[in-house]
């Protein structure tokens, strides 16, 4: 063998090895964040906070130490999506107001974060109490 095919072996080899140990890397670096990227229901809290502006209002707070990105959804009693918003914060909370009819309303609210979910459900109705009072004249 002369050295120009050497070097063309070498150069070869070198290029292989190159491109076998490319995606290892890569397989090796995603797996480690996958495990981080976890949700559970400790990271999302959903409470009702009582009633605003004639709305019922429910305090949203997500602990995304990742940073990733996440949906926030609200669902109305038909299943139908009434609000749906993209967010990255890692210490999120928000307040969200729901329409105070008279009756019974049915709201879920989810945190979605790739293909996991946590779902919060809650039934909230309104009820008037009418005092009549009679006095003689």
């Amino acid at each position: 063998m002369n050295l120009r095919s050497i070097s063309k072996a070498v150069a070869v080899a070198a290029a292989f090895a190159l491109i076998v140990s490319n995606p290892l890397n890569t397989l090796a670096n995603t797996t480690g964040n996958e495990k981080s990227a976890r949700l559970n229901d400790e990271q999302v809290s959903v409470q009702y906070a009582g009633t605003r502006n004639n709305n019922f209002a429910f305090s949203v707070q997500f602990e995304n130490a990742t940073g990733q990105k996440f949906q926030l959804i609200v669902k109305n009693d038909d299943g139908d999506v009434v609000y749906q918003e993209q967010y990255n914060d890692v210490h999120f909370a928000k307040t969200i107001l729901l329409p105070k009819d008279l009756g019974e309303i049915h709201p879920t609210i989810i945190i979605r974060t790739g293909n996991q979910q946590v779902e919060h459900s809650f039934v909230a109705n309104t009820k008037f109490t009418e005092n009549i009072v009679v006095t003689k004249l």
